[in-house]
């Protein structure tokens, strides 16, 4: 029995260091989520916003060729996206809730996280994959001969209809996030906004 004992103290968990490494991950996601991210969304920012700035006013550049137009493009949807995460903030909370800002819990912020980070954010990344694979197509094509079909065809097909194409493509693809949350009125001990799997 001794014996049988001396062995399972070799697995036993010391609970002072579970929780420990618990309070570790906390901080970790506080830092992830109150620093880094802002941060992180902040350069971005700044870069794509050079990017569109010196696309845009440089005059060797002729917008009507569709590389640069995918090109400007897709710094625009990826200056967006960086915005709005830069402002997800509004919807973070520390562990158990002890540090939220004001309006964390109001219909504004709530909506926010719907409309602009769940469905807007994600048509936002699908579109900025999309123009940047159109992008990446087009240059491919002015390099060599004897492309694929399909190739040759996305790079001749006018470019508004490529961009309304890739709008539709991702607002159907997001279109799951407008019905992931709903607006938390009156259950305190649940997210804001409240996910339907917590709901069930």
């Amino acid at each position: 029995l001794d014996l049988f004992e001396k062995d399972l103290s070799k697995y036993s968990i010391n609970p002072v260091n579970t929780i420990d490494f618990y309070f570790s991950i906390i901080y970790l996601k506080f830092i992830f989520n109150f620093i880094l991210i802002p941060l992180f969304s902040f350069i971005g920012s700044l870069n794509n916003f050079l990017v569109c700035f010196v696309i845009y006013n440089n005059r060797k550049i002729d917008l009507k060729e569709k590389l640069y137009t995918y090109m400007f493009l897709n710094s625009m949807l990826n200056l967006t996206y960086c915005l709005i995460n830069f402002f997800d903030i509004l919807n973070q909370c520390t562990y158990m809730r002890v540090y939220c800002l004001p309006f964390y819990s109001s219909y504004y912020a709530q909506y926010y996280k719907i409309l602009l980070m769940g469905f807007l954010g994600n048509v936002i990344k699908l579109s900025s994959n999309l123009t940047y694979l159109l992008m990446i197509i087009n240059r491919y094509v002015l390099v060599g001969r004897n492309h694929s079909e399909i190739l040759e065809k996305a790079s001749k097909t006018p470019t508004r209809i490529m961009c309304l194409f890739v709008c539709l493509l991702s607002s159907l693809l997001s279109f799951s996030k407008l019905i992931e949350y709903e607006i938390n009125e009156n259950f305190s001990f649940y997210d804001y906004p409240v996910s339907i799997i917590s709901i069930d």
